[in-house]
Formats: structure tokens, sequence, C-alpha cells
């Protein structure tokens, strides 16, 4: 249970389409793709903080995504 426990606390601390509002991003289809990468790194354990999620955000968000 002990790694279910912490999967759980990791996604559970991973940024939200209202943290993504609060970080002066509008509303949109990005969100999706975004929150959807994040959940990916956090989960392959290449995003451990918040803070690391905010720069992925802020790399994502200065790119085009197709």
């Amino acid at each position: 249970y002990p790694l279910r426990r912490q999967r759980q606390m990791c996604i559970r601390d991973s940024l939200s389409g209202h943290d993504l509002k609060k970080m002066g991003y509008l509303p949109g289809p990005k969100y999706k793709k975004v929150l959807s990468i994040l959940l990916d790194k956090t989960l392959d354990r290449e995003i451990r903080t918040r803070k690391e999620a905010e720069v992925i955000v802020q790399q994502i968000m200065a790119r085009r995504l197709d």
C-alpha cells in the first residue's frame, strides 16, 4: 500500500485547471493537453514538486501544441 498511497499523494498535489487560471492562463482546449502531460510526468516521477510543475506549464504554454 505505501506505493499506492505515495502515487495518490503525488496526483492530489499536482496542478489543476484552477491553478492554471491562477497562473494567468485563459481556460481553453489547451488545458486538457497540459493537465494530461502534467499527470503523465507526475506518474513517471519527472515532476516531484509544485514548482517543477509550474515550470513545465510555463514551457508548454509558451509553445504551440498540435
